[in-house]
């Protein structure tokens, strides 16, 4: 009887693996949240945009403001300033974005999304995620728990990173941070 428990379950985690990677859409992780040059991390969000010891909002604009060598800049996944909108979709197509210009209220596929609007003039493209950083390394949260976490004065983050895309190009990449840090 175990062994049979023991084959549905492996059978069981299998299917929802498969599953899971199956058109499925995603948020970024924190590490994804940072300032990269040449695949080399230079600052995590919360290094490249705010001061410590402060609990607000920060802004910080990769391509126009952190560039300590005048070298090219880019995300976790090799996005930067001049890139294509087809390099942009290759490497973000399965995470949720929402338009923030024009604006749309659900998070979708960024696939989904450039397949619903014209994206050569000029459009803004947001991701976010949650974080708490109660336990020392940063854990994915939803946004409820964040509500509820950040009112007891708990270590969480809420970071978005938006994409100006001009003409079909990536022309400014923004982190936005709301934290105590």
């Amino acid at each position: 009887m175990r062994f049979f428990r023991g084959i549905a379950l492996g059978l069981a985690t299998v299917f929802s693996l498969l599953l899971a990677g199956c058109g499925q859409t995603t948020r970024l992780g924190y590490e994804e949240f940072s300032v990269y040059a040449g695949g080399e991390l230079l600052a995590t969000a919360p290094q490249a945009v705010s001061a410590p010891g402060h609990y607000d909002s920060y802004t910080g604009h990769i391509g126009q403001t952190y560039a300590p060598d005048g070298g090219p800049l880019n995300t976790y996944r090799g996005i930067g300033i001049g890139s294509s909108l087809e390099d942009f979709e290759r490497y973000y197509g399965e995470v949720e974005f929402t338009l923030v210009e024009p604006e749309t209220a659900l998070p979708q596929p960024l696939e989904k999304l450039l397949r619903d609007i014209d994206p050569y003039g000029e459009i803004t493209l947001q991701t976010y995620n949650y974080f708490s950083l109660q336990r020392g390394t940063p854990e994915e949260i939803d946004a409820e728990s964040f509500e509820k976490a950040e009112a007891w004065g708990e270590n969480v983050q809420l970071i978005r990173m938006n994409f100006l895309l001009v003409d079909g190009n990536v022309s400014d990449i923004q982190l936005f941070i709301k934290a105590r840090l």
